[in-house]
């Protein structure tokens, strides 16, 4: 039977440096590494769980929708009016739908600071169609204009009433023409220059540099 007489007394300050001492003594003498070597994985351990934490925390982070008030994932929100409105206000149980883009804008046209402006001064843009479209250009190059559908990819908060850029008179989304939408698709009739393999040479594109292009129609004028 264990007799507490010979345990090592380790109590104090004294017991506990005796006890430090043998932890080295065995680490050194017995297990051949020095206690160092045992908090170095395991400092590697705890940080590295720490990221993953942090990690799971962003993705997992959920925000309240400002009208029914649900928790909801950040990808599920979108800012009206700088407030979080959850997809389901505001389109119900209606489901996504998927579109790919056929190419992309080119010119030196950006986004500025005011919710309309753009800067840069080129009145002529390339739209580079991806060499799959090659097959649908039958006959375009007989059209002087054409209409372009686009994705607004730097879309910003959407506003519920705004003074719109035309005329200053104050409006809904609807009823403008603001790159600030909800679809994020903007339709712009332009002018057909030149077309060089699957490089469209257009006049009168207001979409800016880098713009996804997902749709080219015949204009037709009512």
């Amino acid at each position: 039977m264990f007799n507490n007489q010979h345990a090592p007394n380790f109590t104090g300050d004294v017991g506990v440096e005796r006890g430090a001492t043998l932890f080295r003594k065995l680490c050194r003498d017995v297990w051949n590494f020095s206690p160092l070597d045992m908090i170095f994985p395991l400092v590697c351990c705890i940080r590295q769980r720490i990221e993953e934490i942090t990690i799971e925390s962003k993705n997992n982070k959920t925000i309240q929708c400002s009208e029914c008030k649900a928790a909801c994932g950040t990808e599920d929100l979108l800012t009206i009016d700088n407030r979080q409105v959850c997809r389901i206000c505001l389109f119900g149980n209606g489901s996504p739908v998927t579109i790919y883009p056929i190419g992309i804008v080119n010119n030196n046209l950006e986004r500025d600071n005011t919710r309309f402006g753009k800067k840069g001064a080129d009145t002529v843009s390339k739209i580079e169609l991806l060499p799959s479209q090659k097959r649908f250009m039958s006959g375009l190059d007989q059209e002087p204009e054409i209409t372009i559908v686009y994705y607004l990819h730097k879309s910003r908060s959407v506003k519920t009433l705004f003074k719109r850029g035309l005329d200053g008179k104050r409006v809904g989304m609807f009823a403008s023409r603001t790159p600030d939408r909800l679809s994020r698709i903007g339709i712009q009739d332009v002018s057909l220059l030149d077309i060089r393999d699957t490089i469209l040479f257009v006049k009168g594109l207001d979409a800016i540099n880098g713009t996804p292009v997902l749709d080219i129609k015949l204009k037709i004028c009512l």
